[in-house]
Protein backbone atom coordinates (compact mmCIF):
# COMPACT_ATOMS: atom_id res chain seq x y z
CA UNK A 1 0.00 0.00 0.00
CA UNK A 2 1.33 3.44 -0.97
CA UNK A 3 3.10 4.93 2.35
CA UNK A 4 1.24 8.11 1.93
CA UNK A 5 -1.81 6.52 2.43
CA UNK A 6 -0.80 5.09 6.21
CA UNK A 7 -0.80 8.20 7.70
CA UNK A 8 -3.82 7.62 9.99
CA UNK A 9 -3.13 4.34 10.38
CA UNK A 10 0.62 5.51 11.50
CA UNK A 11 -0.95 7.99 14.21
CA UNK A 12 -3.10 5.62 15.26
CA UNK A 13 -0.91 2.78 16.33
CA UNK A 14 1.90 4.74 17.46
CA UNK A 15 -0.72 6.13 19.89
CA UNK A 16 -1.47 2.69 21.20
CA UNK A 17 2.15 1.89 21.13
CA UNK A 18 2.16 4.52 23.81
CA UNK A 19 -0.27 2.91 26.26
CA UNK A 20 0.63 -1.09 25.15
CA UNK A 21 2.15 -2.61 28.49
CA UNK A 22 4.09 -5.80 28.69
CA UNK A 23 3.43 -9.04 27.78
CA UNK A 24 4.77 -11.05 31.04
CA UNK A 25 5.48 -14.70 30.94
CA UNK A 26 2.27 -16.55 32.39
CA UNK A 27 2.66 -20.08 31.78
CA UNK A 28 5.11 -23.27 32.98
CA UNK A 29 6.81 -25.33 29.83
CA UNK A 30 7.27 -28.33 32.22
CA UNK A 31 9.69 -29.91 29.99
CA UNK A 32 11.98 -27.33 30.10
CA UNK A 33 10.98 -25.77 33.65
CA UNK A 34 10.58 -22.63 31.51
CA UNK A 35 8.26 -19.66 31.85
CA UNK A 36 6.98 -18.27 28.50
CA UNK A 37 3.63 -15.58 27.65
CA UNK A 38 1.08 -16.96 25.74
CA UNK A 39 -0.75 -15.50 22.91
CA UNK A 40 -3.57 -14.55 25.55
CA UNK A 41 -0.86 -12.60 27.49
CA UNK A 42 0.28 -10.82 24.22
CA UNK A 43 -3.32 -9.84 22.75
CA UNK A 44 -3.99 -8.52 27.02
CA UNK A 45 -1.01 -6.53 26.48
CA UNK A 46 -2.35 -4.78 23.13
CA UNK A 47 -6.33 -5.15 23.24
CA UNK A 48 -8.03 -2.27 24.97
CA UNK A 49 -4.93 0.12 23.24
CA UNK A 50 -5.59 -1.02 19.55
CA UNK A 51 -9.37 -0.84 19.54
CA UNK A 52 -9.20 2.78 21.57
CA UNK A 53 -7.48 3.97 19.20
CA UNK A 54 -9.37 2.34 15.96
CA UNK A 55 -7.30 -0.57 15.26
CA UNK A 56 -8.06 -4.06 14.96
CA UNK A 57 -6.32 -6.95 13.87
CA UNK A 58 -7.51 -10.22 12.00
CA UNK A 59 -5.14 -13.40 11.02
CA UNK A 60 -5.91 -15.36 7.95
CA UNK A 61 -4.47 -18.84 8.08
CA UNK A 62 -3.38 -20.98 5.03
CA UNK A 63 -1.53 -24.40 4.92
CA UNK A 64 0.14 -25.97 1.82
CA UNK A 65 3.32 -27.72 1.52
CA UNK A 66 4.07 -29.37 4.63
CA UNK A 67 4.01 -25.52 6.20
CA UNK A 68 1.11 -23.26 8.34
CA UNK A 69 1.47 -19.71 7.16
CA UNK A 70 -0.36 -17.25 9.55
CA UNK A 71 -1.23 -13.54 7.92
CA UNK A 72 -1.59 -10.81 10.03
CA UNK A 73 -3.21 -7.81 9.24
CA UNK A 74 -3.54 -4.68 10.99
CA UNK A 75 -6.22 -2.24 10.04
CA UNK A 76 -7.35 1.02 10.86
CA UNK A 77 -10.84 2.35 11.01
CA UNK A 78 -10.45 4.60 8.39
CA UNK A 79 -9.76 0.98 5.76
CA UNK A 80 -5.37 2.23 5.85
CA UNK A 81 -4.14 -1.16 6.25
CA UNK A 82 -0.93 -3.20 7.08
CA UNK A 83 -0.08 -6.85 6.87
CA UNK A 84 2.44 -9.54 7.54
CA UNK A 85 3.03 -13.22 6.39
CA UNK A 86 4.78 -16.05 8.44
CA UNK A 87 5.07 -19.73 7.29
CA UNK A 88 5.80 -22.19 9.52
CA UNK A 89 7.37 -25.75 8.53
CA UNK A 90 4.66 -28.51 9.73
CA UNK A 91 6.74 -31.86 11.34
CA UNK A 92 5.97 -34.98 13.80
CA UNK A 93 6.11 -33.93 17.06
CA UNK A 94 6.30 -36.79 19.68
CA UNK A 95 3.38 -36.94 22.01
CA UNK A 96 1.12 -34.89 19.23
CA UNK A 97 -1.49 -35.72 16.43
CA UNK A 98 -1.25 -33.85 13.70
CA UNK A 99 -4.06 -31.85 14.10
CA UNK A 100 -2.54 -30.81 17.80
CA UNK A 101 0.93 -29.86 15.85
CA UNK A 102 -0.82 -27.93 13.34
CA UNK A 103 -2.63 -25.77 16.61
CA UNK A 104 0.41 -25.09 17.37
CA UNK A 105 2.10 -24.04 14.54
CA UNK A 106 -0.84 -21.57 14.09
CA UNK A 107 -0.66 -20.65 17.86
CA UNK A 108 2.90 -19.51 17.47
CA UNK A 109 2.35 -17.98 14.22
CA UNK A 110 -0.67 -15.77 15.51
CA UNK A 111 1.53 -14.69 18.68
CA UNK A 112 4.57 -13.34 16.80
CA UNK A 113 2.95 -11.90 13.93
CA UNK A 114 0.74 -9.83 16.28
CA UNK A 115 3.92 -9.44 18.65
CA UNK A 116 6.09 -8.48 15.67
CA UNK A 117 3.34 -6.11 13.54
CA UNK A 118 1.92 -3.89 16.90
CA UNK A 119 5.52 -3.73 18.75
CA UNK A 120 5.37 -5.77 21.63
CA UNK A 121 8.45 -7.09 22.98
CA UNK A 122 7.08 -10.75 24.66
CA UNK A 123 9.14 -11.37 27.91
CA UNK A 124 10.00 -15.10 26.73
CA UNK A 125 9.71 -18.02 24.86
CA UNK A 126 7.38 -19.86 22.61
CA UNK A 127 3.85 -20.44 22.91
CA UNK A 128 2.86 -23.74 21.32
CA UNK A 129 0.86 -25.36 23.51
CA UNK A 130 4.28 -25.36 25.57
CA UNK A 131 6.24 -27.42 23.95
CA UNK A 132 8.12 -24.79 21.93
CA UNK A 133 11.93 -24.22 22.51
CA UNK A 134 11.44 -20.96 25.28
CA UNK A 135 14.38 -19.64 25.77
CA UNK A 136 14.11 -19.70 29.44
CA UNK A 137 15.37 -16.18 30.16
CA UNK A 138 14.08 -13.93 33.41
CA UNK A 139 11.65 -11.29 32.65
CA UNK A 140 12.51 -7.86 32.21
CA UNK A 141 13.30 -6.45 35.61
CA UNK A 142 10.98 -4.01 37.35
CA UNK A 143 10.94 -0.44 37.03
CA UNK A 144 13.07 1.59 39.40
CA UNK A 145 11.74 2.52 42.50
CA UNK A 146 10.20 6.75 42.28
CA UNK A 147 12.62 8.72 43.67
CA UNK A 148 11.73 9.38 47.55
CA UNK A 149 10.34 12.39 48.40
CA UNK A 150 12.18 15.69 48.73
CA UNK A 151 12.76 16.00 52.69
CA UNK A 152 10.65 18.85 54.43
CA UNK A 153 12.61 21.72 56.11
CA UNK A 154 11.25 22.38 59.67
CA UNK A 155 9.88 25.72 59.85
CA UNK A 156 12.00 28.84 60.03
CA UNK A 157 11.73 30.38 63.60
CA UNK A 158 12.70 33.52 64.86
CA UNK A 159 14.75 34.09 67.52
CA UNK A 160 13.51 34.66 70.72
CA UNK A 161 15.37 37.64 72.98
CA UNK A 162 16.66 35.25 75.62
CA UNK A 163 18.48 33.35 72.59
CA UNK A 164 19.43 35.85 70.32
CA UNK A 165 20.91 37.84 73.22
CA UNK A 166 23.09 34.66 74.10
CA UNK A 167 23.82 34.85 70.62
CA UNK A 168 24.81 38.00 70.46
CA UNK A 169 27.28 37.63 73.75
CA UNK A 170 28.63 34.55 71.92
CA UNK A 171 29.36 36.93 68.63
CA UNK A 172 30.42 39.94 70.82
CA UNK A 173 33.18 37.75 71.66
CA UNK A 174 34.35 36.10 68.01
CA UNK A 175 34.05 39.50 66.74
CA UNK A 176 36.15 41.00 69.41
CA UNK A 177 39.18 38.37 68.99
CA UNK A 178 38.76 38.41 65.00
CA UNK A 179 37.43 34.65 65.06
CA UNK A 180 34.78 35.36 62.97
CA UNK A 181 33.39 38.53 61.09
CA UNK A 182 30.06 39.89 61.37
CA UNK A 183 28.78 38.68 58.38
CA UNK A 184 29.96 35.30 59.09
CA UNK A 185 27.79 35.31 61.93
CA UNK A 186 24.88 36.71 60.64
CA UNK A 187 25.22 33.80 57.62
CA UNK A 188 25.38 31.40 60.68
CA UNK A 189 22.87 32.38 63.20
CA UNK A 190 20.02 32.66 59.56
CA UNK A 191 20.69 29.35 58.93
CA UNK A 192 19.03 28.31 62.24
CA UNK A 193 16.40 30.37 62.65
CA UNK A 194 15.30 33.63 61.08
CA UNK A 195 16.61 37.24 62.09
CA UNK A 196 14.77 40.17 61.97
CA UNK A 197 16.32 43.51 60.24
CA UNK A 198 16.49 44.70 64.33
CA UNK A 199 18.99 41.97 65.21
CA UNK A 200 20.98 41.58 62.12
CA UNK A 201 21.61 45.52 62.88
CA UNK A 202 22.31 44.72 66.63
CA UNK A 203 25.17 41.94 65.03
CA UNK A 204 26.39 44.31 62.68
CA UNK A 205 27.07 46.98 65.46
CA UNK A 206 29.44 44.31 66.62
CA UNK A 207 31.60 45.02 64.15
CA UNK A 208 31.57 48.61 64.46
CA UNK A 209 32.08 48.67 67.75
CA UNK A 210 35.16 46.74 67.20
CA UNK A 211 36.97 49.16 64.78
CA UNK A 212 36.61 51.24 67.11
CA UNK A 213 38.59 49.96 70.08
Amino acid sequence: MDEQKLDKLAEALAKAQGEIVTAWKDKTNTHLTSNYATLASIWSACRVPLAKNGLAVIQPISFGAGAVTVQTILIHSSGQQISCSLSLPVGSQKGLNDCQVIGSAITYGRKYGLSAMVGIAPVDGDDDDGNGTGDGGSPPPPPPPPPPPEPKLPKTEPYTDEIFNELLDRARAQVSTKAKTVDDIIAMASARRALTQEQIQAIRKLGKSGEGE
